[in-house]
């Protein structure tokens, strides 16, 4: 379904500028081609407009259907992990890791390929409908598209970059936070809680200062 609705949602790009190039070509006297025309392009709008409502529906079907079979598999994992190893790690432990986990990976995998196979399905469509327009124009204005990725290729290592130091950043934040929890006990009995506090902002403070830069 996904496949089928990337398909015929994806000449929503050019629809617009496709039914008004047609316009100009109607012979306004005749009344049949003009009821024609309209006819057929209500019909277009309904079927590309229903096609991008039934995409957002089935990848959002996907993902859910993704999701609840990552869980059971990581959940089963790591319950012969711990039936194994003999460990005593919580089931909060456990509950947490495998809704993060499910998360992360809806956000970097599930969700991008859904999006990967809608932009393929577009580029394609938009593509032959530019160039059966005008062959010699179709290519100019595709040539000139094209210029849209660079900055974007260029940009990218850079990014890439950014969000690794932000993932290890937030992953050394978590612990720490983890670790200042568990010793709650005697921070509070140490009286110490405003000191404590004053040293998780300049901690957080210190993340955001080296991720910016």
């Amino acid at each position: 379904m996904i496949i089928i609705f990337s398909i015929s949602s994806s000449f929503e790009g050019v629809l617009n500028g496709y039914v008004m190039g047609q316009v100009v070509k109607l012979n306004f006297r005749d009344i049949s081609q003009i009821c024609t025309f309209a006819i057929s392009a209500f019909l277009a709008y309904i079927v590309t407009y229903l096609s991008v409502l039934g995409l957002m529906l089935a990848g959002q079907e996907a993902v859910k259907y993704l999701n609840e079979e990552l869980k059971q598999e990581y959940f089963r994992a790591a319950f012969l992990k711990s039936l194994k190893n003999q460990n005593r790690e919580s089931s909060a432990d456990v509950i947490n890791d495998v809704t993060s986990v499910a998360k992360q990976i809806e956000q970097s995998y599930f969700t991008p390929l859904i999006y990967v196979v809608q932009v393929l399905a577009t580029f394609v469509s938009t593509t032959f409908v530019v160039l059966q327009t005008n062959f010699i124009m179709g290519l100019i204005y595709i040539a000139f598209s094209s210029l849209s990725l660079i900055p974007g290729y260029i940009g990218q290592k850079k990014m890439n970059v950014k969000v690794a130091t932000w993932r290890d950043a937030n992953a050394s934040l978590v612990t720490r936070m983890k670790d200042f929890f568990q010793g709650r006990y005697e921070i509070y009995n140490f009286n110490v809680i405003k000191q404590f506090f004053i040293e998780i902002k300049k901690l957080l403070d210190l993340r955001k200062e080296n991720i910016l830069n």
